[in-house]
């Protein structure tokens, strides 16, 4: 027996077991009886198990036949259980089905879940058939529901906004320029049954709010339906689908002008969100052709121009002020207006920079080139500010002249001559050669102009801006500020040598002009070669090294307070004289000669060194050269742990020879464990001479402990032909147990060495003997070197053969 000619009510029984529509649906469309016997149970289960998905899908393609089919299986009773008939509201959640849930999660950014309360703004028949602008099915919904027309819950534009906000199905239809549906439901329906043509929104807008909206948020489907925009449209508007829905609303009293909320009028609203004509243009054309009032101003005080040039939408300027100039029977578009802020459309423009719409309001003869905001900032004032040069340039270049002098209304007030100093050099050079700003003008804190401008040539690589001001006729190069800082100490203190070279090399600059503690230039500086350039800059141009402040303080002792030691070291030598206590006082700021070396030591700075030296000398104070520091080391010691090399010519030269026997031996071990080829060099050839055939052999040792390559070659050019007290194999022994088999060729490839091999060769000698009796001198032999083969071979865990060292041969190259 064929499955298709089962009995009806086993064909209903296998039905009720298949969880797939899909499966149902293919059995069903086996042939006519099947189709008759399931029919019915596909709609029953589709309304049970689907949120009347069948209902649905008629909604959107307007399938009235397969509506009712939905309806009178049972869909009808969903849709009255969505119904809250007390506030005439659809809610979308009993219509939900599991299938909708992730694409309802993506929408809504509720959690995914199985809850249909988790779903209220799902959409419902009613919402899709209204949004898809099926008039019948929609027509078929409303007769079901009793002949009420209900609203949909739309989401909240703010999280802040009532959760459940009804939301009528005519500004659902306007918004998306249905005409079919809205004259359905204005014409077949009165407000008593739930339309009303003024109704509105969540935050207060109303259908024509809606519907310009629409032509923004809708864009590019603005093409009308087929037999309607030839009932209410001709010419442009004739494509616009939106145009014969504006004038059945307007036609049926919906208010052009309503506020929203905030305040915002339908046309504002266009303002606020198109940049782009497309469908909207023909749209703010209608509105302003039948009465939409463009000098509205919203809660903010903004008009729909303001909006426009807020968002620089060119084509609304400039159609606003089409209106304005052609037919605004007397409503002017709010040129003049300011908002809350007192900000015109046209000082808005300067702000924002786009040329096209500033030069669009700057054509107005009307227009009120100097307004400012509340804070006092015109349209010029705002362009400088934010670098808009081509602004900037159409505001000097109008035939109505602008203030470049005026001052702001706050505290810190500015004006717009003075705030481009800091901005874009083209603005300057604009000021300078179209206007006559006050080029030594004062800012709210007394400072001049051009000393901003060093202060901003950070910014500058070129420093322009400073050199286009020096190249004006009256401009006072030496200028003091309200502390009596000049421009030549701000270009010293900004570390700009350009600046201070183009500046002493003027007439009208004096090098030692004093601020009002009496500093000059000089005393201004940081560490840097930078500073040291405007130093020599200054001292070659007559600055007094020796120029004494109020506070009894000198450019020298300025650059001790700074620990300038370069600086320092070039006003000596310039002939700076510093003065100091003879007895030294513990604080750090007060200067003596003693607390100079110290510190000169500690950074490693021989030319300062060298000048304390010479100043404690001659003060006949205390050699500090001997003195330990807290661990111990003399100053020598630390120059020689640090490898300051010339810090430690500097010492040597200036040690007593009868205390070079108790530094410099340290100073030899701290600078041969630290590597420092050249400090050991100068310290061996300091005490080349020595008596003691011993010195040095120590220092040896720990130059091979650490592997130091050159400095063992230094030791073995020094003191090969000295006799040590110590057996002669120790310090090879030693570089070979730390693993630095360079060092240890290159000692095996010594003179010594090579004698010893050859001395092995003819004749055999007693390792112990040699050891016990330590024979020395350059002809000793030495056979050591076999002993400690092996002894290499357990330092090294047997990874090297004990041959190794026996087969080195003196190279011919000099080692490096």
């Amino acid at each position: 027996m064929s499955l298709a000619t089962l009995p009806a009510e086993i064909l209903l029984l296998i039905a009720s077991y298949l969880t797939k529509s899909s499966d149902l649906r293919a059995l069903l469309l086996q042939n006519r009886y099947t189709y008759s016997v399931l029919h019915s149970a596909l709609y029953t289960k589709d309304i049970r198990h689907h949120g009347c998905s069948a209902l649905k899908w008629a909604a959107k393609h307007n399938r009235v036949a397969t509506a009712e089919l939905s309806l009178e299986h049972g869909a009808h009773k969903v849709l009255s259980a969505a119904y809250n008939k007390a506030e005439n509201v659809v809610m979308g959640g009993a219509l939900w089905a599991s299938s909708d849930a992730k694409d309802e999660a993506l929408r809504s950014g509720a959690p995914f879940g199985g809850n249909p309360e988790l779903y209220p703004y799902s959409d419902t028949p009613f919402s899709l058939a209204v949004k898809e602008g099926s008039v019948e099915v929609l027509r078929l919904l409303i007769r079901w529901n009793g002949g009420a027309v209900p609203r949909v819950l739309e989401r909240a534009t703010d999280r802040h906004e009532p959760p459940r906000i009804g939301v009528q199905l005519l500004l659902l239809a306007a918004e998306r320029g249905h005409l079919g549906v809205v004259r359905m439901l204005l014409e077949e329906f009165g407000k008593d049954k739930g339309v009303d043509v003024n109704a509105v929104d969540q935050i207060g807008r109303n259908c024509l709010g809606r519907l310009i909206l629409g032509t923004c948020l809708f864009r590019g489907r603005g093409i009308t339906e087929t037999g309607e925009g030839e009932r209410e449209g001709e010419g442009r508007e004739i494509n616009n689908k939106w145009a014969a829905v504006f004038h059945l609303l307007l036609g049926h009293g919906a208010n052009i002008n309503h506020k929203a909320e905030n305040g915002r009028t339908p046309l504002a609203l266009a303002a606020c969100s198109s940049t782009a004509p497309d469908d909207c243009e023909p749209i703010v054309r209608l509105f302003l052709e039948n009465g939409a009032d463009p000098s509205l101003e919203d809660t903010d005080g903004r008009t729909p121009l303001m909006h426009a040039v807020r968002e620089k939408s060119v084509w609304f300027v400039r159609l606003l002020l089409e209106y304005a100039s052609n037919c605004g029977d007397g409503k002017e578009p709010g040129l003049h207006k300011g908002d809350f802020t007192r900000l015109t459309p046209l000082n808005q423009a300067a702000l924002g920079g786009d040329e096209v719409i500033f030069r669009l309001l700057l054509e107005q003869e009307e227009v009120h080139l100097e307004a400012a905001d509340v804070h006092g900032y015109s349209p010029l004032h705002s362009a400088a500010v934010r670098g808009h040069t081509k602004i900037v340039k159409m505001l000097l270049e109008h035939h109505r002249r602008v203030d470049v002098n005026r001052r702001t209304e706050v505290e810190y007030w500015t004006t717009p001559f003075i705030a481009s100093i800091s901005t874009d050099k083209d603005i300057v050079r604009l000021f300078l050669t179209l206007s006559d700003p006050d080029i030594n003008a004062l800012n709210n804190e007394g400072t001049p102009v051009l000393a901003l401008a060093i202060h901003s040539a950070a910014d500058q690589p070129d420093d322009d801006i400073v050199h286009m001001l020096l190249e004006q006729k009256g401009i006072m190069a030496d200028q003091p500020d309200i502390h009596g800082t000049t421009p030549l100490m701000h270009a010293a203190i900004e570390g700009i040598s350009g600046i201070v070279e183009a500046l002493v090399s003027r007439t009208d600059v004096d090098v030692n002009s004093r601020d009002y503690k009496g500093r000059t230039a000089l005393f201004w500086g940081w560490p840097g070669m930078e500073s040291m350039k405007i130093a020599r800059l200054l001292l070659e141009h007559g600055a007094d090294v020796n120029a004494r402040c109020k506070d009894d303080k000198t450019p020298f002792l300025a650059a001790w307070d700074r620990f300038d030691f370069d600086l320092m070291a070039l006003l000596l030598e310039a002939g700076a004289k510093p003065t100091w206590v003879q007895e030294e006082i513990d604080n750090a700021r007060v200067f003596h000669p003693s607390k100079l070396f110290r510190q000169a030591v500690k950074l490693g700075h021989a030319k300062m060194a060298k000048h304390a030296l010479i100043m404690i000398t001659d003060s006949g104070l205390p050699d500090p050269t001997i003195s330990p520091d807290e661990h111990g080391r003399t100053p020598l010691c630390v120059a020689a742990v640090h490898g300051h090399d010339e810090l430690v010519e500097v010492l040597l030269a200036h040690s007593r020879v009868d205390i070079e026997r108790t530094e410099q031996p340290l100073a030899l071990v701290l600078a041969a464990m630290n590597g420092h080829e050249e400090i050991v060099r100068n310290l061996l050839y300091a005490g080349a001479n020595s008596p003691d055939p011993s010195q040095g052999y120590t220092y040896l040792l720990e130059a091979m402990r650490h592997g130091y390559r050159e400095v063992v070659k230094l030791f073995n050019d020094v003191r090969h032909n000295s006799s040590p007290a110590y057996p002669s194999w120790l310090p090879l022994f030693i570089a070979a147990v730390y693993g630095h088999e360079q060092v240890v060729k290159m000692f095996m490839a010594s003179d010594s060495a090579t004698m010893a091999r050859t001395t092995l060769a003819t004749q055999s000698a007693n390792m112990e003997k040699v050891e016990d009796e330590n024979v020395g001198g350059a002809g000793s032999v030495d056979l050591t070197p076999l002993w400690l083969a092996a002894e290499y071979v357990w330092a090294t865990c047997g990874t090297e053969s004990s041959a190794k060292f026996v087969q080195y041969q003196k190279s011919n190259r000099p080692i490096v």
